[in-house]
This record gives C-alpha cells, sequence and structure tokens, in this order.
C-alpha cells in the first residue's frame, strides 16, 4: 500500500507539473502542500522497519514534495539597500464575500492598516453603497467602482487613467496610478472560482487575460486579489513566468493560507496574491482577520524602484 501511494504521488506531481486541468485535478492542486504529508510518516515507518527500498521511493517523493512546495517556505528575499531606502506603496485586498451580514470588521482593518490603495472583490450593490460612504475610505477621493464589475479599487494617489477592464469574462477594476516612481498599472483582480467545466473554462480565459496583460505591459504592473489558484496551478505558475514576483513568495511566512477562514481549522488555500513587475518589490506581506469573510485579507508594502518596465 505504501508503494501505490507513492506511486500515485508521484503521478500527481507528473500530472500537475503537466497543466492537467479536469476538475478534480484543479481541487487537488489547491492541497498540495497538504497531500503529501503522509510520506513523511512513510519515511520514518521505512527507516525503523528496514525497507530501504520504501526508504529510497519515500524519501524521492518528499524531495519531489519539497522543491514544489519551495516557493512557499524558503526564506524572505533579501532586501537591497536601494530597495530598504526606496519609497513605499501599500497595499490592502479583501474579498468582501457576498454573504457577509457586516462589513465594518474589514472596514476597521483598512483603517488600522492605513494603505494607499485598498481593493474590494464580491462587491455587491449594497456594498458599493456602504463603500462609497465609509468614513474609512473617505481619504481614498480615486475610485473606479461599478454595478458592471464585483471589484472596486480606492487610491489615495492621483489616476491617470481608470475603467473596468472586460477583456476577462468577469470585468475587472483597472486603474493607471500616479506614484513616486511614475505611473504605475494596477488589476483588481477576481477571477471565477473553477469549479464544473463551463467555469474552469471561464478561469482559464481570465487568467489568460492577465497572462497577456502582463507580457504586454509598458509600464510598472500590479495585480492583486482573488485569483482563485494558488502558486501549484500551472496557469498561475506561468502568470508567474511573465517576470510577476508573487509577494508572499518574496516576503510572505510559510504556508499561510487566506481561504476558507470561516471554518473551525485554519485556512488551507492561499487563493488571494499580489503580483507585481520588478519595480514594486515587496517588503512585507501579511495577512488580515477579514471578519465576516470567508477570505483573510491581503496587506503587502512595496519599495518602488525605478527601472524598465519588463
Amino acid at each position: 500500500m505504501a508503494y501505490l501511494g507513492c506511486a500515485c504521488l508521484l503521478l500527481f506531481a507528473y500530472v500537475r507539473s503537466a497543466g492537467y486541468e479536469g476538475e478534480a485535478a484543479l481541487a487537488l492542486y489547491g492541497i498540495t502542500p497538504w497531500l503529501f504529508l503522509p510520506v513523511y510518516f512513510a519515511v520514518g515507518f521505512a527507516f525503523s522497519a528496514r525497507r530501504w527500498l520504501l526508504l529510497a521511493l519515500t524519501v524521492v517523493v518528499v524531495m519531489v514534495h519539497v522543491v514544489t512546495v519551495w516557493p512557499d517556505i524558503k526564506p524572505p528575499d533579501r532586501l537591497s539597500a536601494e530597495v530598504k531606502g526606496a519609497p513605499r506603496l501599500r497595499t490592502f485586498s479583501a474579498n468582501l464575500f457576498y454573504g457577509n451580514p457586516d462589513l465594518s470588521g474589514i472596514m476597521e482593518e483598512v483603517r488600522s492598516n492605513d494603505p494607499d490603495i485598498a481593493v474590494f472583490h464580491e462587491v455587491t450593490r449594497a456594498f458599493r453603497s456602504r463603500l462609497e460612504r465609509d468614513p474609512a475610505l473617505a481619504a481614498f477621493t480615486n475610485r473606479v467602482i461599478s454595478s458592471d464589475s464585483d471589484t472596486a479599487l480606492f487610491s489615495r494617489l492621483p489616476f491617470e487613467s481608470s475603467e473596468i477592464w472586460y477583456e476577462p469574462s468577469r470585468p475587472m477594476a483597472r486603474a493607471r496610478v500616479s506614484t513616486a516612481i511614475g505611473t504605475v498599472e494596477i488589476v483588481a483582480v477576481h477571477t471565477i472560482a473553477p469549479t464544473d467545466d463551463k467555469s474552469i473554462r471561464r478561469w482559464r480565459q481570465m487568467l489568460d487575460a492577465l497572462h497577456g496583460l502582463a507580457e504586454q505591459r509598458t509600464t510598472p504592473l500590479l495585480l492583486i486579489g482573488d485569483f482563485n489558484a494558488t502558486i501549484y496551478h500551472s496557469r498561475f505558475d506561468d502568470l508567474l513566468d511573465t517576470g510577476l514576483t508573487d509577494a508572499h513568495s518574496a516576503r510572505g511566512t510559510g504556508l499561510t493560507g487566506t481561504w476558507p477562514r470561516d471554518k473551525p481549522f485554519p485556512p488551507l488555500l492561499r487563493i488571494d496574491h499580489a503580483l507585481s513587475s520588478k519595480q514594486l518589490v515587496p517588503v512585507k506581506a501579511t495577512y488580515g482577520t477579514g471578519r465576516g469573510s470567508d477570505h483573510r485579507p491581503i496587506i503587502v508594502e512595496y519599495a518602488l524602484v525605478a527601472g524598465d518596465s519588463s
């Protein structure tokens, strides 16, 4: 049975790396860090029982697992002197959750974190009205908020332009913001959850649209929000391959999850992300509480470093 389990995990790792996107596979990719945990017990059993072939096989599987989850468990990136002295941009992103009865907890987190940019997802008509008049957002005078999108973008910094971006199958708030290093393009991301064939097709389209935007960028870029994907989904990994940095992988702490936060157990999946081009260097990545939501907010502070847009 142990041999069969190891073989299945190796097959799973191969299927994941090959980019297969079936419904069950996508669900399993999200729990990659936890799916391999039994093999660590198998290593101990094989060693104590002197089952050397099994020990060799389980060690191989453990090595595959460690390599796979390394972006989540590696030490934070070192910061250069240039980065330490650079101007800062602080961002806050929260999925409000359609069924949230009270936004006061999240609004208090906005106030306490004092961001320059605040991004929200699953914004209903009632939530839009609340966000537009909430005192916690009074200083965010530049806004992208519309009934055409369930995302909203609030900024203390001036806009050069703003719009609802209709290319993704679920439109997203988008703005070009004036910062200390010039224009930074910001997209409030909320992809559909890939739970069946139809939603998987839409999820692919949305991530592909973000991929195209990242590849064609001409200014520094920040994609922030709920991607409904973990770093273990190959399509998300392809997005990182455009040269974007995942804030958690750069400056986060361990296997921190953002969803679901409203359960008796800790959130297992990190599906909320902040991805930035090299001019936005993450210096701190933390997570809020998200009272009333099923997601934890993500709070990222960036150092703004001048340079080309690649």
